[in-house]
């Protein structure tokens, strides 16, 4: 039995946590988003998020991409992101990530545009690679700190 099937939302806290998200609170009805990311615009007060989905199942599928696109078209995040325990076939990758592109990247808000809409699974996080954003606000510092990235 794998951690995502013995306890769900601990291992979505863990994976949110990981990449250094803010944790959603509501642990039903959250519109299927698990945390979020901060960072902040050049020249702006306002900050601005990347919402971040987990899923663990072995079942991820296009509909997963396309409801997290919807968050992207109707929700006040800038980016999204989803996080997967498992890999993804080599087909499956390649469209999702086809998928991924189709939404483009940020504007000249930024120093240098970053993508909409981004994948990640467990094994890209534990090898340190997290979602490819904005200098963020540091989570656990009490300071409110931005970090330079």
């Amino acid at each position: 039995m794998t951690w995502w099937q013995r306890d769900p939302y601990h291992f979505q806290k863990w994976a949110v946590e990981a990449v250094e998200g803010f944790v959603t609170t509501k642990r039903t009805a959250d519109g299927g988003l698990d945390g979020r990311l901060y960072f902040a615009r050049p020249n702006m007060d306002d900050l601005q998020s990347m919402a971040i989905e987990v899923k663990g199942g072995k079942n991820v599928g296009i509909a997963t991409l396309r409801a997290l696109r919807g968050v992207l078209e109707n929700d006040a995040a800038l980016i999204v992101g989803l996080l997967i325990l498992e890999p993804l076939g080599v087909t499956k990758e390649r469209n999702f990530h086809r998928f991924l592109a189709e939404a483009g990247d940020t504007q000249s808000t930024f120093a240098r545009p970053y993508p909409r809409m981004q994948l990640r699974t467990v094994a890209d996080i534990l090898n340190g690679k997290g979602f490819d954003v904005p200098g963020m606000v540091a989570r656990g510092t009490g300071q409110g700190v931005l970090l330079s990235l």
